[in-house]
């Protein structure tokens, strides 16, 4: 439900989300609809889009909106976990160093 993710988003205190993964077919509002809603509340956690189709169209979308990679169902959890360390966990112990 991209309505209710957007509520959440917006009660959450900022920096709490790191990374939203999130599947463009979703109920209420869709993964596109929901990404725009989150950069117009300047919520800036990264997000990763799922989808279960090829759609280029779809997937340059997303991009301009800020994604930072796009996963095509199916894939492997391990691939999730390999993203997060290799392109999120280095920008967080960057900023968290700096908190020092």
């Amino acid at each position: 439900n991209g309505f209710a993710a957007v509520e959440k988003m917006k009660s959450a205190l900022p920096g709490q989300y790191d990374m939203i993964l999130m599947y463009v077919q979703m109920p209420i509002m869709d993964g596109i609809e929901t990404l725009k809603k989150i950069r117009e509340e300047n919520i800036h956690s990264e997000v990763i889009m799922v989808t279960a189709a090829n759609d280029t169209a779809t997937l340059e979308d997303t991009m301009h909106l800020g994604v930072i990679d796009y996963l095509i169902k199916p894939f492997a959890f391990c691939y999730c976990v390999l993203l997060y360390f290799h392109d999120l966990y280095p920008q967080y112990l960057e900023q968290t160093s700096k908190n020092l």
